[in-house]
């Protein structure tokens, strides 16, 4: 009776039971009186929501607030899920090739995934030999994953290990030195190694007095004890340079102990102690182009020339890295061999046709010895660098503005460094260099363009702002003098140009009396017997009206031997003595004898005020 019933249930309603729109509808009809037809809709409306699901990205995997947002499809998740299963059983073969290409895959369809990106850089990091030729992947994925997770502490330390892998150590000084007193200790033993080769010694013993606990460590014990030998106190060179020597006689620690050999021994000009090391080294096939380019180096400074060139001529060790080629092409300069320099920074941009460093020594060297056509002919080599365009536009003006100058075609080189600032030019480092180069060369305009641009990355540094100060400077813009000076004595309140720039600026605009007397006598008593500092603490003096010992310091000073700008600000001072003083003829002999090129602007207008004022006539006329 069941059986029944349900069997009754499954019959459909009759026609006379259906409203009226279904009765005239063919499709509704068909689907109220077929079965079969009512699954096929239902799969059909089943695909049509989950096609879109699976094929259109929407789905957002990038953390909040991370932008551009990154969304994939449901295809694209599948595939990462089953590259990322290959790509770990293929570093389990240890086929780290093919891993890497896995990961790579995996990153590309999902970006917004940190553990791809973790899985990849860790594969880079336990790959040895170093794989050169991932650098730059590693490089490039190791600065997404970090904004990906906003540099968390277990990513940084991951990012630390490839850097440190890869023999960057000024990146892994750059990622953990701004920690501080945040930082871990797998941190910490990352970062004390790359201090030591990035020869931060007074950094290095500071954090190692942090974290002696951590010297347990055989390696890191190493380090401290290669410290103690080269530049720790004098009681500690002795134990250091016996713990070092143990180490090198042990095999698990005989090629660090050699190596940490050679930067003591390069530290102390100990040429025997680095050629047995050095020897050691290529014994056990460790030795760098960088440490034979070292001792080639030490060798020429000790007049051992000859035999560093005869070390040269057999040397055969191809380089790892642009800095092996920088370093080798530097010794080989030191060893006057600059056409072989020259050839090899040639051959080695083949090698790395990535790194603008190795042209912009190729162009050091050009300069060095002024082979203008042949500096003209690099620099639209340069330009048509195709990797390098972005990177290097603007330097590539630069070294045609510069052959210009030295070839009298002064037209064409102010049309060279103009265009400057109107092309790619975002390699930081040789955009800094360019604008240091343009400031010697006396072109503030394309030099202050380049260092506006700047700011944001290399504001925090005392150099970036006395290089903004000389621009300032040779532009004659005062104001902004002072705001370079004040910028410069924030970051080094100690340091002794920062503390005279900054007077200077308060000076010349008559601004801060009394903070400018303060930052005078501080530069008096580093430099008592400099004139520059002699001057402007008398002029410091007479703008507090001070003038008798005003006019007691200008006294002491010479008449004769100062240059055209120092006897103008000496005369300048004389000027304000007098004023004050009252002496009217006095002040306007002073103000006769002023030369307005060396004056800045608001120097000339107080100084053209005062003798306005002034109805003493010129003593010079009627002469």
């Amino acid at each position: 009776m069941r059986r029944d019933h349900e069997d009754e249930s499954e019959v459909p309603p009759s026609e006379n039971q259906l409203p009226e729109f279904v009765e005239n509808s063919p499709f509704l009809r068909l689907l109220v009186f077929e079965k079969t037809f009512r699954k096929a809709m239902a799969l059909l409306l089943l695909l049509a929501v989950a096609v879109p699901l699976f094929l259109f990205k929407i789905w957002k995997t990038s953390p909040p607030d991370f932008k551009p947002a990154v969304k994939v499809s449901g295809l694209d998740l599948v595939q990462v899920w089953s590259l990322r299963r290959a790509a770990e059983k293929h570093v389990t073969k240890h086929e780290l090739l093919e891993a890497v290409a896995a990961w790579k895959m995996a990153v590309g369809n999902n970006p917004g995934n940190p553990d791809s990106s973790r899985g990849l850089l860790r594969t880079l990091r336990d790959w040895e030999p170093i794989p050169w030729d991932q650098l730059n992947l590693a490089r490039v994925q190791v600065f997404w994953l970090l904004r990906l997770t906003r540099t968390n502490a277990a990513d940084l330390t991951l990012a630390s290990e490839v850097f440190a892998h890869f023999r960057l150590d000024e990146y892994v000084v750059g990622m953990i030195g701004p920690l501080s007193e945040r930082i871990t200790d797998p941190q910490v033993r990352l970062f004390l190694p790359a201090l030591f080769r990035q020869n931060e010694m007074e950094q290095f013993a500071r954090v190692l007095a942090k974290n002696s606990s951590l010297t347990n460590d055989p390696e890191l014990r190493l380090y401290q004890a290669a410290w103690q030998a080269g530049w720790g106190p004098s009681g500690t060179a002795g134990a250091g340079q016996r713990i070092l020597d143990a180490g090198m006689t042990d095999p698990k620690t005989a090629m660090l102990a050699h190596r940490l050999e050679l930067a003591v021994s390069h530290h102390l000009a100990q040429l025997d102690r680095y050629a047995q090391s050095l020897q050691a080294l290529q014994i056990g096939g460790s030795d760098r182009v960088s440490d034979h380019a070292r001792f080639w180096e030490s060798l020429a400074r000790a007049g051992r020339k000859e035999e560093a060139r005869e070390l040269f001529k057999k040397f055969n060790l191809p380089p790892s890295l642009p800095a092996d080629s920088l370093l080798e092409a530097g010794a080989l300069v030191a060893l006057g061999l600059h056409d072989d320099a020259l050839s090899l920074l040639e051959r080695h941009r083949r090698l790395f046709p990535t790194a603008p460093e190795l042209w912009s020594a190729c162009a050091d060297l050009l300069i060095l010895l002024k082979r203008w056509e042949d500096l003209r002919t690099l620099a639209v080599d340069l330009r048509r660098t195709t990797p390098l365009h972005d990177q290097t536009a603007g330097y590539t003006f630069y070294l045609e503005g510069v052959c210009a100058v030295n070839q009298g075609r002064l037209e064409a080189a102010e049309k060279a460094f103009r265009q400057i600032s109107e092309v790619p030019f975002s390699n930081l480092a040789l955009s800094y260099q360019t604008a240091i180069g343009l400031n010697q060369l006396g072109q503030p305009a394309a030099a202050r363009k380049l260092l506006e641009v700047l700011e944001s990355a290399l504001g925090g540094k005392l150099d970036y702002w006395r290089q903004v100060f000389q621009s300032a400077f040779l532009a004659r813009d005062a104001e902004a003098m002072l705001r370079a000076a004040e910028n410069a004595w924030r970051i080094a309140p100690n340091h002794i140009v920062a503390v005279n720039n900054l007077a200077a600026s308060l000076l010349i605009l008559r601004k801060r009396p009394g903070q400018s007397v303060q930052l005078t006598l501080k530069c008096l008593s580093a430099a008592p017997r400099d004139p520059g500092v002699i001057i402007n603490h008398a002029l410091a003096l007479l703008q507090n009206h001070r003038v008798d010992e005003g006019e007691l310091l200008l006294g002491t000073l010479p008449r004769v031997g100062l240059t055209p700008l120092l006897m103008t600000v000496v005369n300048l001072g004389w000027l304000e003595v007098h004023l004050q003083r009252n002496r009217a003829a006095e002040a306007l002999a002073a103000y006769h004898l002023l030369d307005p090129q060396h004056l800045l602007p608001p120097q000339k207008k107080w100084a053209d005020d005062q003798a306005a004022h002034l109805k003493v006539p010129d003593p010079r006329i009627g002469i």
